[in-house]
């Protein structure tokens, strides 16, 4: 299973630069330095974020034009200065940040996903269809190489499909967020047994604890880009290590379906409901940045991975 991991994560990030092949590209001089707020992309543009620490320092958020047969690679390069390997199609080196992977000291790297998903193949390889936003992050390997689903393009990936409700308690509330925010969700369905489609999934901790399949789910922990833990009574915020951080009043993940890769799960946990409509309340009107995943203490929502001196 590790090699499993292993082999992902390699695919989706941006490898090792050989001496062989230590290619650059220069950023464009026409580069666009704004922040677009808006969650959805028009279908003729891509969207861009550039950020280390999970998210923590966004470098570069920008809309550029959508052109047939684009690639996440040659997005990349007309927005920053890039360092490729591997014949061009994995990053070493972004704007000067470079991978520590090989090196001594803890190994770092750029990390790509797509519409919230991470990238599978180089970055040369994976093509764009238009509307998607790229986000590329420079962050640590140890426990954390492989995040298949984040929260940081949405309402991407989630917005293509109509979602399965599932909760065993009251949740309009999520349900109608959900739908403010361009999402079809359907009827309630209790959260057993696993269904089969995406789905939106709402459950306290109690109710988390007597369903398996969704227990199972988190298990992984930080290996499965679930920063999230269960101990009793109690929810816990980890940090990219999988240790944990302090506990939580609610939290909010995407997380691939355990049958089907391409069937996304976005799921609310909270200790109670009232927890679980505190978040949506601070949610707001959407994700509100580049978050893997998002936790909310007391009144203050949580960066996850929570950075390891408990900050944000």
């Amino acid at each position: 299973m590790v090699f499993g991991l292993l082999l992902v994560s390699v695919t989706g990030c941006a490898g090792v630069r050989s001496e062989e092949d230590g290619t650059s590209s220069t950023a464009s001089s026409a580069r666009d330095d704004a922040s677009p707020a808006a969650a959805a992309v028009p279908a003729d543009k891509i969207r861009l974020v550039i950020s280390t620490g999970f998210g923590a320092d966004v470098l570069r958020d920008v809309l550029v034009d959508f052109e047939d047969e684009t690639d996440v690679m040659e997005v990349l390069a007309t927005q920053a200065e890039v360092k490729t390997a591997y014949g061009g199609g994995f990053v070493n080196a972004i704007d000067g940040i470079e991978s520590t992977f090989g090196a001594t000291g803890e190994p770092r790297d750029w990390f790509y996903w797509v519409a919230g998903r991470m990238g599978q193949v180089g970055a040369a390889d994976q093509r764009l269809t238009g509307g998607e936003t790229i986000w590329w992050d420079h962050h640590a390997w140890q426990g954390s190489g492989f995040m298949p689903v984040v929260l940081q393009a949405f309402p991407q990936p989630w917005q293509d499909s109509s979602l399965a409700l599932l909760a065993d308690a009251e949740a309009d509330a999520v349900a109608a967020w959900a739908t403010a925010q361009g999402l079809t969700v359907d009827a309630a369905r209790p959260l057993s047994p696993l269904p089969s489609d995406p789905s939106l999934v709402v459950a306290t901790v109690a109710e988390l604890q007597g369903d398996t399949w969704l227990s199972a789910l988190l298990d992984p922990g930080a290996q499965a880009g679930i920063f999230v833990a269960i101990d009793g009574p109690t929810l816990l915020a980890l940090d990219y290590t999988g240790t944990p951080r302090g506990e939580l009043d609610a939290a909010v993940l995407g997380a691939p379906h355990p049958e089907d890769a391409e069937a996304t799960l976005l799921v609310f946990i909270g200790r109670d409901a009232r927890a679980i409509g505190t978040l949506i309340e601070r949610l707001g009107d959407g994700i509100p940045g580049a978050y893997v995943a998002i936790g909310l203490r007391g009144d203050e929502l949580v960066r996850l991975p929570q950075q390891a001196g408990g900050e944000d």
